[in-house]
């Protein structure tokens, strides 16, 4: 099923706001959108500076790390940047057993 609005309009609504310093019900009646899709595709954009979720449609294999474990990964990088990928998988595996 494709999105219900394409990512150029949601593009243009980020660009109508950041460019322009349009409030967003200006940005709603002039790009003809509700005011709630205009909130949630600046939100998405100052979350993750895109205008689409990149985490709603997962396709493939599952992802095996869960958030504790990427949160102790950022931990383990914030107290120590100079870390190897084999040396971050041990530490993983013996804090977490993943």
């Amino acid at each position: 099923m494709p999105a219900a609005y394409s990512e150029d309009l949601k593009k243009r609504i980020v660009a109508c706001y950041y460019d322009d310093k349009n409030s967003m019900p200006q940005i709603a009646h002039r790009l003809k959108v509700s005011l709630g899709l205009v909130h949630k595709v600046l939100t998405l954009y100052g979350k993750y500076h895109m205008v689409v979720d990149p985490f709603s449609q997962r396709t493939g294999r599952l992802p095996i790390l869960t958030g504790p474990d990427l949160r102790y990964i950022k931990a383990l990088y914030e107290m120590r940047n100079t870390l190897y990928l084999d040396e971050v998988q041990a530490r993983l595996y013996a804090a977490r057993g993943t």
